[in-house]
């Protein structure tokens, strides 16, 4: 089952509806509150420019999502949200088969994201 971060990183792509790239070319600056601005995708380690201009946006979080992103982030300002050991964005492969492997493992039902997934 994931933990940590790569948990964290699961329940935002749940929650949110971001695709992938764009999720782990988030920036700490990006969250203010309840919303996520969408800036950037990150791919083969470099940030690219949503392909169209709907790319660039703000997305809305649940509260308590946005809560657990806050705990993540702390006291950060800048940098990746979701990063590696050198402090880089994690690389996007490194998501795919772990995340769906994760999701069917996931009892969801103690799962922390519950506390948002069955809430209007």
């Amino acid at each position: 089952m994931a933990e940590g971060q790569e948990r964290l990183l699961y329940m935002l792509l749940a929650g949110s509806g971001l695709r992938v790239g764009e999720a782990v070319a988030l920036q700490a600056e990006d969250f203010e509150g309840i919303v996520v601005r969408v800036r950037h995708s990150l791919w083969n380690g470099k940030l690219h420019s949503p392909k169209t201009k709907n790319g660039t946006r703000e997305v809305d979080l649940h509260s308590s999502l946005a809560e657990a992103m806050a705990e993540h982030l702390w006291t950060r300002k800048a940098g990746y949200v979701f990063r590696n050991a050198a402090g880089s964005g994690l690389h996007q492969t490194c998501c795919g088969d772990r995340c769906i492997r994760s999701f069917a493992s996931w009892n969801w039902r103690d799962a922390a994201f519950t506390r948002f997934a069955g809430s209007a």
